[in-house]
């Protein structure tokens, strides 16, 4: 949820229950999604940040604004 369309940031809206998110427990529904692997989705529109997430293949960097 979130984006340059919503004149906002982007924020976790939901994690995948069993999903590597999930298993590893450190991110959280609400947490701000700064960057994916080094590229920054501040300012951004939401399909852009799916897009990095869903390109992701192997070990993925997110970097977030815990809320």
């Amino acid at each position: 949820m979130g984006g340059k369309e919503q004149n906002s940031p982007i924020y976790i809206s939901r994690i995948i229950p069993g999903g590597v998110a999930d298993r590893h427990g450190g991110l959280k529904r609400g947490d701000q999604l700064l960057s994916v692997n080094g590229v920054s989705v501040e300012g951004e529109n939401h399909e852009k940040a799916v897009e990095l997430l869903k390109q992701a293949v192997g070990s993925v960097k997110l970097v977030v604004r815990y809320t």
